[in-house]
């Protein structure tokens, strides 16, 4: 994890979100498994409703983002095309 001024940047910025009352999904590489970072996570940020996502390898960051919405809310390719129409 980078970290920035001591702290990983994902400290950073749970805590500029850490007053809203939202349920968060972390979506997150599977390489990250062994630096512990969902126990890091939620060690650090016991305040918030947290749930995550380990995705396997993909290819790319819109590849990415694309399964994780599909995993997440059960999105097809058109469904998110048209909505953003």
């Amino acid at each position: 994890l980078i970290n920035v001024l001591g702290k990983p940047i994902i400290s950073h910025i749970l805590k500029q979100i850490s007053n809203l009352e939202i349920n968060l999904i972390i979506v997150y590489n599977k390489k990250l498994k062994k630096y512990q970072f969902e126990e890091k996570v939620k060690f650090s940020h016991p305040d918030l409703n947290i749930n995550f996502l380990c995705m396997s390898d993909t290819n790319g960051s819109s590849d990415t983002i694309y399964k994780s919405l599909n995993l997440i809310f059960g999105y097809s390719f058109n469904s998110i095309v048209n909505y953003i129409k």
